[in-house]
């Protein structure tokens, strides 16, 4: 069975966390503050989903989201990364991470610098110089999967993603 890891549990690294199992998937879930304080999320999730370290999450994960702020993307563990699949949700927001030129300035993208720190990890939504079109506000982040106010959110296969990826504009 497919083991999906979170690093980072929150809103986004939750409701992923919460389709995966309903989708049939073990998820191993971790945040900055420690496993124990992820008991209550890990039982209303359910039986296929446990707490863990980020360096545990990284390393049981056949496939590994990353859901943190951005600020953090430096703690994430590159090693026990290499060669698997990361998902990068960590969205970028100056107002909640700071000011960072290169991004600001759309000089690289946070999935580029997100790259750089997991360089043995993979990526296949395509190029990440193009991974803006995956950013806050672009119609593949958040549509496809129905309104934010459902938690339970919809499926969305790859032809709605890839078309949604084609209609983001800079």
């Amino acid at each position: 069975m497919t083991i999906i890891g979170f690093i980072g549990s929150g809103y986004i690294g939750g409701t992923v966390a919460r389709l995966s199992v309903e989708a049939g998937y073990q998820v191993v879930m971790s945040n900055s503050r420690g496993p124990a304080t992820l008991a209550d999320v890990v039982a209303d999730i359910g039986p296929l989903a446990r707490a863990a370290s980020a360096e545990e999450a990284a390393a049981t994960g056949d496939i590994v989201v990353v859901s943190i702020p951005f600020r953090a993307y430096r703690s994430v563990p590159a090693e026990p990364l290499a060669g698997k699949a990361v998902l990068d949700t960590c969205n970028y927001y100056p107002e909640r991470d700071g000011h960072i030129a290169v991004l600001d300035d759309g000089i690289e993208t946070s999935s580029e610098l997100l790259q750089r720190q997991l360089a043995g990890a993979q990526v296949d939504a395509g190029n990440l110089a193009d991974s803006w079109r995956q950013e806050p506000g672009t119609p593949v982040y958040g549509p496809p999967y129905g309104s934010f106010s459902d938690e339970s959110g919809t499926p969305a296969g790859e032809a709605v993603i890839r078309e949604a990826l084609e209609k983001a504009s800079r």
